[in-house]
């Protein structure tokens, strides 16, 4: 098994914990409505508001993945605080729901805390997702329900393959994102590394991860084997079990005249939506 990082002494990977909800789910609020090549599109005209609308109400997963006690996250031991009642709490989020005029930017600004990267996962065998707390999510991003069941529907496995039946046979990712403003430095390599080392400790015989993010499909189909290389686990192999090509995606609709026309309701994203199997 490989060393899981070989990042700079600064960042340090730790098991995330509840008193780290209100900043994970910060970074990835932000991180999806602003920088993801999907739902920054679809929401463009009101990322804000919505960012407002999903860390208040759709916490669940995020909360999910952390009490699994499988999550983890990259912390900056150099961060240093914008304001001296961040640095008194061991950080803060900023966001007031007033202010309906913020920008990505100033939201990002006010996002006063040291935790820079997570990677959320959780055992569906032993803490079952309850798909009800999960709603107000997609409430506020309605198309996200839309692409579950479209990867659901593409999955080349048979249906009595693609859910595990015993605790410990497969960790489920359920959310990955790093701040914008620590993008570039291979945090979200580093740490899909790290989790596949901690997850085959833990006795996991594979990992799945949904993704809604072309470069995260580029790190979990060609990260997991290369232990020799300071990253994954030895012998491990992905499988892209289900895609969805959203930037050709189409589905026929009723217009108000009768007509039947063709529409791309992902407006021509291109991204290639995969649901990767890694065997550990």
């Amino acid at each position: 098994m490989a060393s899981p990082t070989t990042l700079p002494p600064r960042y340090q990977i730790r098991k995330l914990t509840l008193s780290d909800l209100p900043f994970a789910h910060a970074i990835i609020t932000h991180a999806n409505l602003f920088h993801n090549a999907v739902w920054s599109r679809l929401h463009a005209s009101d990322a804000v508001s919505r960012s407002y609308q999903v860390f208040n109400t759709g916490q669940y997963n995020t909360s999910h993945g952390i009490e699994s006690g499988m999550s983890f996250g990259i912390f900056d031991a150099e961060y240093q605080y914008k304001r001296p009642e961040s640095a008194a709490t061991h950080g803060k989020v900023y966001w007031d729901e007033s202010s309906p005029a913020a920008s990505g930017a100033e939201l990002l600004e006010q996002m006063d805390f040291p935790l820079v990267s997570v990677a959320l996962a959780y055992d569906p065998v032993a803490t079952p997702f309850d798909r009800v707390k999960f709603q107000p999510l997609f409430d506020a991003l309605p198309l996200f329900e839309k692409l579950v069941g479209l990867t659901e529907a593409n999955d080349i496995r048979p249906p009595e393959e693609r859910k595990p039946k015993e605790v410990g046979e497969c960790l489920y990712r359920c959310g990955t994102a790093t701040r914008a403003d620590y993008e570039g430095k291979g945090l979200a390599r580093a740490l899909a590394a790290h989790l596949m080392v901690e997850a085959k400790k833990a006795g996991f015989k594979a990992t799945q991860v949904g993704t809604v993010n072309n470069r995260l499909n580029e790190i979990w189909e060609r990260t997991p084997g290369q232990a020799g290389a300071g990253a994954g686990v030895e012998g491990a192999k992905s499988t892209v079990v289900s895609v969805v090509d959203l930037e050709r995606y189409e589905e026929e609709v009723v217009g108000s005249d009768g007509v039947v026309r063709k529409v791309n309701p992902f407006l021509g994203a291109k991204v290639l939506r995969k649901c990767i199997y890694v065997t550990l």
